[in-house]
């Protein structure tokens, strides 16, 4: 009986990194549009 070496698992799949890549990107680029809303609504003197 040959015992093959356990595969190690990646503790986060390529597909997971790209997901959380893709939701940081999409939470940035909102933010940047919150600010120049934000700016836009101000008074201008």
């Amino acid at each position: 009986m040959v015992m093959c070496k356990p595969k190690l698992l990646p503790l986060k799949s390529v597909t997971l990194t790209k997901l959380e890549k893709m939701q940081r990107d999409a939470q940035e680029t909102i933010r940047q549009q919150e600010m120049a809303q934000s700016k836009q609504a101000e008074p201008q003197p």
